[in-house]
């Protein structure tokens, strides 16, 4: 898939982000949750990743700390998963992050003690971003949704080198 990233601001951010969420039930099924990331798209920074067919995938970011950005949600249409659009999505976030001086990108998804194969896939696309298990909150979204929280380690572009320290002899 050829795709393109960019930063989407004003109203359309809704519309994008409910048409893309009620396509995925499997994720997306509790009417309230997904109200709620609707909204969030409104008014938090969100990055869009289209195609030829147009936009196929939205994440919206949120600050939590200097240090810590989160992404608060991402999806891609069910048609184009395992395409890059994800990818893509969770590279801008970083770059985002990074640029704002964050050391870490973190996630919050569906904890494996819950048998959801949706989600197995979901945990499997971040660890392949590099996203590290940090916690499970067994009860942060009622009993029946464990969370597990990832994080993915940043270096802000002030600090990069081009050789690591621990290569050097």
């Amino acid at each position: 898939m050829s795709a393109t990233v960019r930063r989407l601001r004003g109203p359309r951010r809704v519309a994008i982000a409910r048409e893309i969420l009620e396509s995925l039930p499997a994720w997306f099924g509790t009417r309230r949750a997904r109200e709620a990331h609707i909204q969030q798209a409104g008014r938090a920074p969100m990055y869009v990743c289209e195609d030829g067919a147009g936009i196929v995938g939205f994440l919206v970011l949120e600050r939590l700390m200097t240090a810590a950005w989160e992404i608060a949600v991402m999806a891609v249409r069910p048609d184009r998963h395992r395409r890059g659009a994800g990818r893509a999505l969770v590279a801008a976030a970083a770059a985002h992050a990074a640029a704002r001086g964050a050391t870490l990108l973190t996630v919050k998804t569906l904890a494996p003690s819950s048998p959801d194969r949706a989600y197995a896939r979901t945990r499997a696309f971040y660890r392949a971003m590099g996203f590290v298990p940090l916690e499970v909150f067994p009860t942060l979204w009622g009993r029946d949704n464990p969370c597990l929280l990832m994080a993915l380690p940043l270096v802000p572009p002030h600090r990069r080198r081009t050789t690591s320290a621990l290569s050097r002899p």
